[in-house]
């Protein structure tokens, strides 16, 4: 077999083939590259006013969703109007509960600053109309009709007593009268003296003089409290028409927004009543009420909470980086006031969906599920339409301080979330309310497909990072290095990686060694040099494997031929980055009834898909072999030196080889490493990272000498997927290293035994046929097989003569 071409081994592009000399002849990308069916479906749901069309962008990390979905959303907000300003103000009804106010786009920071000059202008103009003569001249004149309406009340009492030889006492709490004789009162002991009619004459003008004094006292209650009620009504008069003085050019600025009239009169009212309660005995104590005024509760009172204010143009863009309960939906904050957690309408915060209110907000859907309650909450706002600001431990049912039940706030917003593949559909299939809250999915592909209009967009996704980042210009050779490893990167000479992240950083790194070189613009080594170097950061590990092949740790095999052992090839991914290194398949049989033992799955080592392949090649063995003869059949598979969990089908073409080579005794040679899976009908299947198991291999073979032999054998379907490193190709070129393609095990076989693929079968089939005429003998002489020597211990199917009460084996038994 014809090894591959160097054609098929990497995709090189001619520098000549772009069509300019360097970048800063491009335009600026505009639109992500090759992401259209995802770009039109954000395109399509910030568009669409449909409740429940928010998008999820799925893709990898670094194929620009994130960027994308900004662009996408920046370029229609700055098509679409302001929305609204949006505050809490106090209920003066319920201050537990505030009132959210919705103000037109940059109205509430100036409403906030109104309402403090009013405060303030009220904290100063209120004493001193309350101070003014003219207030205390209709205070004085109130006073002084009470104290004539005292005297009038009383002279007739006052003169009834007289007239009865009764003087008044003013005591502290009430008035006494006692008897007197020539304007003298009378010790007690001269009025024990009087006589009994005189006595109980004193004693019965006391009581008709008590009885005359009672009702002027309450006729003057009366007129105390009329006077106290009309001294009030003063107090709210003059309190109410300076305060109305002093909102009478804030209605007039705000005559065309009801709400806010409907505030300046509610707290108008609430002014009064303030005024009113700090009245001591209908009189204003002054220095009371500036002190009151001065307060910062008092301040607080009336101020107006501007949660959101727009400013500049267009609907807002906003996204959230820490999405956590609060973040999102806003929060209440508290303070300590004497010991004791207090809050009020003014402690309260807004979140991103409040603030993206009317416009678009983005945030990490992951970065949401990791916060607690944040997930349900913001499902809730959206499904509902509105915003609830709450405690997060109301959620819970756990809030013990006083807290406030702000009144809801109307959404109308888009949301992108951003995930992974893997996070979209766990969420589709797990969570109800998920299909119908984001209902647009936006999924941005891994890679793009190779073609000139990618290559072209390729290039100017590089001018662009130049322009904004003030790089040099790339020269077409860097420009096509730069997309060679983008194909490198997708694994596929046929695309290119769509995780532009990676190639943005490549430039910034090759931009930044040309510039440190001196050189105007940035060539091809300058790439080169950079990817280099990137590699160079990340495989220690990498060298530290080929120290071991060196000193002879790992035992890799480059020459020669050995019977039950094949090379495979094992990829380690560790993080960004992931190399190959050769692992020994090797392979022992004898006869029994265990089938194919993998003793990777027997060590809990093996993976399940690596479980599967070996099973699967029980049934290749079966179908090839076992048509006419059981398979008596005890062979065991293992990877040696390999002591971590083993996943992956990749190495079932090797696995068959070496399990062919210990049933035929033909040896293998250990100079063509081996790749690639293997289904039951023979057919060799595509396997993954073909490129790093090639080089992999490749670097053995460098490290204990070429020999002009040593290759790769790869599936045929897997070298549209080769990429190799130039070093490679140029060995590949000069025919010291070779990779050929296969379709079937049987030009495998041809390959690594040297001889014809029948020749081999045959060898295998008489095996078979050996271990099935021993095993009958053994059983013939009653002698049990190994293995076999428990009737407990019966395998599946024997290969008993069949009888009623014992059936042959199956015609594709495997074991």
């Amino acid at each position: 077999m014809e090894p591959l071409p160097a054609r098929d081994l990497r995709l090189t592009l001619d520098p000549k083939e772009l069509g300019f000399e360097t970048t800063a002849e491009l335009e600026p990308l505009e639109r992500l590259v090759g992401q259209d069916r995802a770009l039109d479906a954000i395109e399509f749901a910030i568009a669409i006013d449909a409740p429940g069309f928010n998008a999820f962008a799925l893709g990898d990390e670094g194929t620009g969703r994130r960027s994308a979905a900004l662009a996408a959303m920046r370029r229609r907000a700055a098509t679409e109007p302001r929305p609204d300003d949006w505050c809490y103000i106090n209920n003066f009804d319920d201050p537990r509960r505030p009132r959210a106010l919705r103000l037109p786009p940059g109205t509430g920071r100036r409403l906030a600053s109104d309402l403090e000059g009013l405060i303030t202008g009220l904290a100063s103009e209120l004493p001193r109309v309350l101070g003014s003569e003219a207030y205390q001249e209709q205070r004085r004149r109130l006073l002084e009709r009470l104290e004539e309406q005292r005297k009038r009340f009383f002279e007739r009492a006052e003169a009834e007593a007289e007239r009865r030889d009764l003087a008044v006492l003013h005591g502290p709490q009430a008035i006494v009268l006692a008897p007197k004789r020539d304007g003298q009162l009378l010790t007690p002991a001269a009025l024990a003296e009087l006589p009994a009619e005189e006595r109980k004459r004193l004693d019965d003008a006391r009581e008709e003089v008590q009885d005359l004094f009672e009702e002027a006292l309450r006729r003057f209650t009366e007129a105390a409290e009329q006077t106290q009620e009309a001294l009030r009504e003063l107090n709210r008069s003059t309190a109410k028409t300076t305060i109305s003085y002093q909102l009478r050019s804030l209605r007039e600025r705000y005559r065309e927004l009801p709400q806010v009239l409907t505030f300046l009169e509610a707290a108008e009212k609430d002014l009064v009543h303030i005024i009113d309660r700090i009245s001591i005995l209908a009189e204003v104590d002054a220095e009371i009420l500036t002190r009151t005024l001065a307060t910062e509760e008092f301040q607080r009172r009336y101020a107006v909470n501007v949660l959101v204010a727009r400013d500049g143009e267009g609907a807002p863009v906003v996204e959230e980086p820490n999405p956590t309960f609060g973040n999102l939906l806003g929060r209440i904050e508290h303070r300590v006031l004497q010991g004791v957690l207090t809050t009020d309408f003014t402690m309260i915060r807004a979140g991103a969906l409040l603030r993206a209110n009317g416009g678009y907000l983005l945030v990490d859907a992951l970065e949401v599920l990791r916060r607690p309650l944040a997930w349900e909450a913001l499902k809730r706002a959206l499904k509902q339409g509105e915003l609830r600001i709450e405690e997060p431990g109301a959620e819970l049912g756990i809030v013990s301080t006083v807290s406030l039940e702000p009144e809801p706030i109307p959404l109308r917003l888009k949301v992108i979330l951003l995930g992974s593949p893997l996070l979209y559909y766990l969420l589709a299939a797990q969570d109800p309310d998920f299909g119908q809250i984001f209902k647009v999915k936006a999924d941005f592909a891994p890679t793009i497909p190779y073609s000139p209009e990618a290559v072209r967009e390729y290039a100017r996704f590089v001018a662009t990072r130049c322009r904004e980042e003030s790089l040099p210009p790339f020269d077409a050779s860097a420009v096509a290095a730069v997309v060679e490893y983008g194909a490198r990167r997708a694994g596929d000479r046929t695309r290119l990686t769509a995780r532009l992240s990676e190639i943005a950083d490549l430039v910034r790194e090759a931009g930044f060694r040309a510039s440190h070189a001196g050189v105007d613009r940035v060539r091809r080594e300058d790439v080169e040099t950079a990817a280099s170097a990137r590699r160079r950061r990340s495989n220690r590990l990498e060298e530290e494997l080929h120290r071991q092949i060196e000193q002879g740790i790992l035992l890799a095999q480059t020459r020669g031929e050995v019977v039950g052992q094949a090379t495979g090839l094992s990829v380690l991914a560790l993080g960004d980055y992931s190399f190959a290194k050769p692992i020994r398949v090797t392979a022992s049989v004898s006869m029994g009834t265990r089938g194919v033992v993998d003793i990777e799955r027997e060590a809990e080592l093996g993976g399940p898909i690596h479980s599967k392949a070996v099973l699967i090649l029980g049934g290749y063995l079966s179908r090839r072999y076992g048509r006419d003869r059981p398979l008596v059949l005890t062979a065991t598979l293992a990877f040696e030196q390999v002591y971590e969990a083993i996943e992956g089908d990749s190495a079932s073409l090797a696995e068959v080889l070496a399990l062919l080579s210990a049933l035929s005794g033909l040896p293998l040679r250990q100079d063509l490493a081996i790749t690639g899976s293997v289904n039951q009908a023979g057919e060799v299947q595509p396997v993954g990272s073909v490129t790093e198991k090639v080089e992999g291999f490749f670097h053995t073979c460098r490290i204990q000498g070429f020999t002009g032999t040593q290759g790769v054998v790869v599936p045929a379907r897997n070298v549209r997927h080769l990429m190799l490193d130039p070093e490679v190709v140029a060995e590949a070129e000069a025919g010291r290293f070779s990779l050929y393609a296969v379709e079937a095990v049987d030009p495998a076989i041809e390959l690594v035994f040297g001889r014809d693929a029948e020749e081999v079968h045959r060898a295998v089939g008489e095996r078979f046929d050996a271990f099935v005429q021993a095993w009958q003998k053994l059983r013939a002489e009653g002698v049990p097989p190994s293995g076999m020597d428990r009737e407990a211990e019966r395998p599946r199917w024997a290969a008993d003569r069949p009888g009623p009460d014992r059936p042959g084996p199956p015609p594709d038994a495997a074991g």
